[in-house]
């Protein structure tokens, strides 16, 4: 009968102290690789920003060539935002994950002339994409008076 005895309580299987530390490692562990991987979910959301607000400046240079339009995209106050005007239709337009774009120099619009899709002014245009959720930030660039539009880090 005492060996029946040991039989039953010699089960097989982990203590509750046993999990509990298994817990505490995979805690920590996750912990410990959430920082980055969060700090790099932001970046692309600036990323998806800068993309998008050039890529609208580039619509913009691209309506005028092609459809002999003039075409223009002008900053809101609210520096989240902004207009978007091809051929005298107006779309608003808003930066996604709370963005905002500002100019360093000069008016905040770029008008685009048909037919060449000139822009109106020989200066160079850099608009700063900022986020309140990361310290990095992206700079999209009008390039003289062709107008090219370049994302850049720098």
């Amino acid at each position: 009968t005492n060996t029946a005895t040991n039989a039953a309580t010699n089960t097989e299987g982990f203590t509750l102290v046993e999990l509990l530390l298994v817990l505490v490692i995979v805690g920590i562990l996750v912990s410990l690789g959430s920082g980055p991987y969060l700090e790099a979910q932001r970046r692309a959301h600036l990323q998806e920003a800068a993309v998008q607000f050039a890529t609208d400046l580039q619509r913009a240079r691209s309506a005028a060539q092609r459809h002999s339009q003039d075409a223009s995209v002008t900053l809101d106050a609210d520096a989240s935002s902004y207009t978007l005007t091809l051929g005298g239709v107006v779309a608003a337009r808003r930066l996604p994950h709370g963005a905002r774009v500002e100019v360093e120099r000069g008016s905040g619009a770029v008008s685009y002339t048909a037919p060449y899709g000139e822009v109106n002014s020989a200066l160079n245009k850099r608009f700063v994409i900022s986020s309140a959720r990361t310290d990095a930030v992206r700079y999209v660039k009008v390039i003289g008076v062709t107008g090219k539009v370049i994302v850049s880090d720098l």
